[in-house]
């Protein structure tokens, strides 16, 4: 072959490898710069504080005396910032009791093994993925497939979609909202729902779906989300907590 061919092939390759990278960047972080930004360190209603950690929020609510649960763990391996604010709190990481995993996606687990006295709850359809039994399937992971490998992670319980039951003071209910994972979970706290990844807010408050590259079901993540607005519409719900943005209101949805 000509080395004027040689030359065109290699440039062709390198711009279609160029545009593959800069459509996967504006894919990944575009959607978010759409996003409202949570504050570190709100409160909610309810006596939850928000901790941004390791790029996602993590939510820290006192359980009973000296005790706190968590819901997800955030993206930090070594939970820096959910150590802070509990310090201000006047306790450390071997106060958390329990964390309820909203899904298994990387920064809302990697810090886990970081806490040494919790014990870790999740929708039973989320087991295996949490856990590394299993790999989670969506748009972002087919391009960089891996094989399943344990994360060190043990579910303590996996829960049934509408269970009920207590941690400490703190009385708790398990929804499944499948779509952004196939056991992705919400949970109704002190009449908030944690809903994790299952619901953002954009600038404007309105209630949207995560980005699309993330979800393993993207139009099944709305329903889900929709689904379950109508399913508390009489209940008493003052805040919808995600795991990337500030909070808002099911009302958004109307």
């Amino acid at each position: 072959m000509p080395k004027s061919k040689i030359v065109r092939a290699l440039l062709i390759c390198i711009a279609l490898v160029a545009v593959l990278v800069v459509g996967l960047a504006l894919a990944l972080f575009l959607p978010f710069t759409r996003m409202a930004p949570p504050t570190d360190g709100a409160r909610l209603p309810g006596g939850a504080t928000l901790v941004v950690s390791g790029g996602s929020n993590v939510y820290i609510m006192p359980s009973e005396i000296g005790r706190v649960v968590l819901v997800d763990c955030g993206g930090d391996p070594r939970m820096t910032a959910v150590a802070a604010a509990l310090k201000k709190m006047g306790l450390g990481l071997k106060s958390v009791a329990a964390v309820l995993i909203t899904h298994a996606h990387p920064d809302h687990i990697a810090g886990c093994l970081a806490l040494p006295s919790a014990e870790y709850y999740s929708e039973a359809a989320e087991i295996p993925y949490i856990e590394g039994s299993a790999v989670l399937s969506n748009p972002l992971s087919s391009l960089f497939p891996s094989a399943p490998k344990p994360t060190g992670i043990h579910i303590a319980h996996g829960l049934e979609d509408g269970e009920a039951g207590h941690l400490g003071d703190l009385g708790v209910v398990g929804f499944l909202v499948p779509g952004h994972t196939p056991g992705s979970a919400a949970y109704l706290i002190n009449n908030v729902v944690y809903a994790g990844d299952a619901a953002a807010f954009d600038r404007s408050g309105k209630l949207v779906s995560s980005p699309w590259i993330f979800n393993s079901d993207g139009e099944m993540a709305a329903n889900s989300i929709h689904a379950l607005a109508r399913r508390l519409a009489g209940e008493k719900i003052e805040l919808v907590a995600t795991g990337h943005t500030a909070p808002g209101s099911f009302a958004a949805l109307k």
